[in-house]
């Protein structure tokens, strides 16, 4: 007869292991995906095509704004008004009438009940050339997460989301690699925020895929990291900023010397004042790959690796988006100035593009693709009749945040 052999004691304990992990597995309710779309491997704002009383629009994923918006000229679809109210955006306060919103999807998944409010989109729709009606706010992912994979292009919703069993906590000050993960702090009244310290500050900062900026600091976080030199001021900062929920507004600039967030080196790193806000805006989201799972209150990214998004500004060294318009706000020495542009001149024609062609969209991938040539220009200046015409030397790739070696 032959004898019946145990496993050994660490046998014994790896089976156990299993069975748990498997029970625990079979005992939580399954990963489901809401919805999944294609997004640009780089992009500058998330757009989500958006079911909303009936009709198909496109809105701003904005996971730094609490609410739902409609452009003003969809107030028809509201029909329950609730009241006025002032509420935060990057910037400073927005005034907004306060609505019911309508029976709003995402593909075919509907939304819980929600209250909306209406603002003007024309800036946005003339900034990104896309037929923007709306944004798409944080209301919405309370018992969800957003999953956003830039290596495989893809952005989906997910319920009950299940990491990976590698996922650690992410520890202040250590290098980023492979899944970790942060807290997510909810206070009344305020939308959620991860927790960061930043050359001995304390900063609770929001997730938001609604800035197309890198970092954005309170008024007084900033100014304590410019007196201790780990922000060099930009020498002729102050210029209008992005275009914001809240209108456009002065911002000044700067790039940090040193610190670390998230495991990413801070030196050369764009940074900004964004006056009432900390914000990690979408171009520094870009270093990853990320999970906002705001039902267990949780932040999950992994380091990517890939070439960094250009700036398109720094290359042609010329700002040009002024509420929405194709005007020159600002600019730096080199290719723009040297091309004999003003501010307050109107870009009519850049490279190939020109009317509605003038969007940010287009000029990244003009740039990206023209990097240390030269393009033709041609703007309006003042009340002349005939427009200018120039050429424009454009930089070499310069990158929104330094390309590692």
């Amino acid at each position: 007869m032959n004898a019946t052999k145990f496993p050994s004691g660490f046998t014994l304990l790896a089976v156990l292991i299993s069975w748990l992990l498997a029970s625990a597995s079979q005992g939580a309710a399954a990963e489901e995906v809401l919805y999944e779309q294609q997004i640009r491997p780089r992009p500058l704002h998330i757009i989500v095509p958006v079911n909303c009383d009936g009709q198909r629009r496109l809105m701003i994923l904005d996971t730094g704004f609490a609410m739902r918006a409609l452009d003003s000229s969809l107030q028809s679809h509201l029909h329950e008004y609730l009241r006025e109210e002032n509420l935060d955006a990057i910037g400073g306060k927005l005034k907004a009438k306060v609505w019911k919103s309508p029976p709003t999807a995402v593909g075919r998944w509907k939304l819980p009940p929600a209250e909306v409010i209406t603002l003007d989109c024309a800036p946005f729709r003339r900034v990104l050339g896309t037929d923007v009606r709306g944004i798409l706010g944080l209301d919405f992912l309370q018992e969800d997460a957003l999953e956003v994979n830039y290596d495989q292009g893809r952005l989906r919703f997910l319920r009950n989301y299940q990491p990976p069993l590698s996922v650690t906590p992410f520890l202040p000050g250590e290098k980023s690699g492979g899944m970790k993960f942060l807290p997510v702090s909810i206070s009344d009244h305020s939308l959620p925020t991860v927790r960061i310290e930043l050359e001995g500050i304390v900063v609770n900062t929001d997730i938001d895929t609604g800035s197309d900026g890198s970092i954005s600091l309170q008024t007084e976080t900033f100014e304590k990291l410019v007196a201790n030199g780990a922000i060099a001021p930009e020498p002729d900062s102050g210029v209008l900023g992005e275009v914001t929920a809240a209108g456009t507004f002065t911002s000044h600039d700067g790039t940090f010397t040193r610190g670390n967030i998230l495991g990413i080196d801070l030196k050369g790193v764009p940074v900004s004042d964004g006056r009432n806000v900390n914000v990690l805006g979408l171009s520094f989201l870009l270093h990853f790959n990320f999970v906002y799972d705001v039902a267990v209150q949780r932040f999950y990214f992994e380091r990517r690796h890939g070439e960094p998004p250009i700036s398109a500004a720094a290359m042609k060294a010329l700002f040009i988006y002024r509420k929405g318009h194709c005007e020159v706000f600002a600019l730096r020495p080199g290719p723009a100035e040297d091309a004999g542009l003003q501010k307050g001149d109107r870009i009519l024609k850049l490279g190939p593009l020109r009317g509605k062609e003038l969007n940010v969209y287009s000029m990244y991938d003009l740039c990206e693709a023209s990097a240390g040539q030269t393009i033709e220009v041609e703007y309006a200046r003042g009340g002349k009749s005939h427009p200018f015409k120039s050429q424009i030397q454009l930089r070499e790739k310069r990158f929104i945040y330094p390309v590692e070696p």
